[in-house]
């Protein structure tokens, strides 16, 4: 663990039922981790992108109170041929949310024994190009002022051949997961991924723990500041609101609270890195 020079800036969560002594010393790790980036005068940046969006929801709206309710950004990727009138209704211009084009219906059409993707490898180019521009142009419409044109593919997984049209259809950003190679995946194709699923996707489908989830969150941040990943790329966060068990509130509502107090540390907004004002 890094040593921990500067007084700590932030309490420790009170304990939780959720929480236990293992992973309060990870609360330390995030806490040197953070002081480390202020001593070096920049901010340790991160974003929030919340998958799955079709509707208003209680878990949606609880969403919503818990990061642009109280000024943090939000990117918010909506499926398009699942989005419901009341979605559009709910969204305040005022808060600090974006929204992404998640995909088209969220279908898997690859076979069985394939990795999940809609717009993977088997599927006809020209199905996929119809869906993706389909998509963009309903969002746009429903979200004029909201949308920040950037696709996020489902189970971000994306094939070549779809990335190599994104730009033309009027795409200027791409997210998915891992660490990006590059800033752009394609001349004018932002790339700005995530890092940190909550959830444990292929084991419980429940929150990961907070041990887990905060060791990732340190570990990219770490590696940017050493130089091991992009260091511009801000470290991202991944939540779907609809699948949240207590825990994952529990763990969202601490950490935002946490690191928004530390100095070290800077929410952005996803605009920002895209040059829309």
């Amino acid at each position: 663990m890094v040593q921990n020079i500067l007084p700590r800036l932030f309490p420790l969560p009170s304990p939780r039922n959720y929480m236990n002594d293992v992973d309060h010393r990870h609360w330390l790790d995030l806490d040197a981790e953070l002081n480390e980036w202020q001593r070096l005068g920049r901010p340790a940046t991160m974003w929030i992108r919340d998958d799955d969006a079709t509707c208003s929801s209680e878990p949606f709206r609880r969403l919503i109170a818990l990061t642009a309710g109280q000024g943090i950004p939000l990117a918010v990727s909506i499926i398009p041929e699942l989005l419901e009138n009341s979605l559009s209704f709910m969204l305040d211009k005022r808060l600090p949310i974006d929204v992404l084009v998640h995909g088209h219906a969220h279908v898997n059409h690859e076979p069985e024994g394939s990795k999940k993707s809609e717009f993977g490898p088997h599927r006809r180019l020209p199905q996929s190009i119809r869906e993706i521009c389909d998509s963009l142009n309903k969002l746009s419409i429903s979200f004029p002022s909201e949308l920040v044109e950037g696709f996020v593919p489902p189970w971000n997984r994306i094939d070549e051949k779809v990335i190599d049209v994104l730009y033309d259809a009027g795409y200027r950003m791409l997210s998915t997961f891992t660490p990006r190679s590059s800033q752009y995946a394609r001349r004018g194709l932002k790339q700005v991924n995530c890092h940190v699923d909550i959830i444990d996707w292929r084991g419980t489908k429940k929150f990961t723990g907070v041990s887990q989830t905060i060791a990732a969150v340190v570990g990219h941040l770490s590696q940017r500041r050493r130089g091991m990943c992009d260091p511009t790329e801000p470290t991202g966060i991944l939540t779907h609101h609809l699948n949240h068990d207590e825990d994952c509130w529990s763990f969202l509502n601490d950490f935002v609270k946490k690191v928004s107090k530390h100095p070290g540390q800077e929410w952005i907004r996803l605009r920002s890195l895209m040059d829309i004002k």
